[in-house]
């Protein structure tokens, strides 16, 4: 893992698309071959794709989905198996390319599950992903804080978190991994980021949490807190405090306080990055220039017992976390963090807080890169 995480930093390329085929560049490797082709993905996309493949005059074997009860159909004449029987019937030669939208969420687990059951020449369908522009110091920082990033590797407590924290670096060098799916969000590969295998928040849980951007579509998330024992919100963003207010209003949650504040380490005026979600069929997430005024939650350290602390934030993690040091020490709580803007910033919390044991999840999002999130968990807890 470490060789090869370190030739992909190096290159400044995620190993996601060396698997990118065109329907130009599938069309040439096809000619000369006789190996039959098999689309994988009986979904929206699919007529699209080979409407698209007619036009080149390929005309796949067959197409093949996870989904069992598919299979038996056909999409424009072209039957649906199960990838069992597609591969049984197409042979071990046939080159398979997956025409997903959402794929790049799960592009690893995919490769391993086909190839176990005799797939050997798997593509992904470079469709009009709509990549937006990937900032350039994404990439130095990764290329930069190499040697620490992968000493941070180790840090982990579990495989699944290091196989996730490889993945969250490689989301910081390829705009593909970057995108909104046409549907407005990655799927989520662990759970909920409050109902998962490492977080279990119920009615004794006291929650603290700050974000920088609200969302329409997160009421589920809003659901589970207000089923907490209590929920204390700093939610610097007008829309936040008003959209959060309304929610909770409407469902007649009262344990809940909302802040007007973004958290930090000292009391002070700052600018911020809020996050901007459009619309859900607009596959894009952007920034806009905000203020507020920052405070640290140690001012709070007597009144606030917190069991959970999740910061939503698009920068200022370590900040807020060192605002909070008397809270942290006093109630050892559980950590969730998610918004990086920067892979090092992992490196640093994990440095800073040598009492906690550190797990990565990936609980979906806007973007592949902001369904990370560094869960810490303190080593006196079972």
């Amino acid at each position: 893992m470490t060789s090869a995480l370190h030739t992909n930093i190096k290159s400044g390329k995620s190993p996601f698309e060396k698997r990118f085929i065109t329907i130009e560049e599938l069309a040439k490797r096809l000619i000369p071959s006789d190996a039959p082709l098999i689309i994988y993905g009986a979904g929206a996309t699919c007529s699209d794709t080979l409407k698209s493949l007619f036009a080149e005059k390929i005309l796949p074997l067959c197409i093949t989905d996870s989904d069992p009860t598919k299979a038996g159909t056909s999409i424009m004449d072209i039957p649906v198996l199960t990838p069992e029987e597609a591969i049984q019937k197409a042979g071990p030669h046939a080159i398979c390319v997956v025409a997903i939208w959402s794929i790049a969420t799960f592009y690893k687990d995919f490769v391993t599950r086909l190839s176990t059951i005799g797939y050997r020449q798997i593509f992904f369908l470079n469709i009009d992903f709509r990549p937006r522009s990937l900032p350039k110091r994404w990439v130095e920082d990764v290329q930069q804080n190499e040697a620490r990033l992968l000493m941070t590797l180790d840090k982990f407590s579990d495989d699944k978190s290091k196989a996730r924290f490889e993945d969250f670096i490689y989301s910081f060098l390829s705009s593909k991994l970057d995108h909104c799916n046409i549907l407005g969000s990655y799927k989520s590969l662990d759970g909920e980021i409050l109902n998962n295998d490492l977080v279990q928040a119920g009615n004794e849980d006291s929650l603290i949490h700050c974000r920088s951007g609200f969302q329409d579509d997160k009421d589920t998330y809003l659901n589970k807190i207000s089923q907490l024992k209590e929920a204390y919100l700093f939610e610097p963003t007008w829309v936040g405090r008003i959209k959060t207010k309304e929610y909770f209003h409407s469902t007649q949650s009262y344990k809940i306080l909302i802040f007007p504040n973004l958290l930090s380490n000292d009391m002070t005026e700052t600018d911020f990055d809020e996050k901007i979600f459009f619309t859900r069929f607009m596959d894009q997430e952007e920034y806009k220039p905000a203020h507020a005024n920052t405070i640290p939650l140690d001012m709070l350290v007597d009144e606030l017992l917190p069991t959970i602390i999740h910061l939503d934030m698009t920068s200022g993690h370590i900040e807020a976390l060192r605002g909070a040091s008397k809270m942290i020490a006093n109630n050892n709580p559980t950590i969730l963090l998610s918004g990086f803007r920067h892979a090092s910033e992992i490196s640093d919390i994990i440095q800073t807080f040598p009492l906690y044991e550190f797990h990565m999840r990936y609980f979906g999002g806007i973007t592949m890169r902001e369904g990370y999130t560094l869960v810490m968990k303190s080593r006196g807890l079972e």
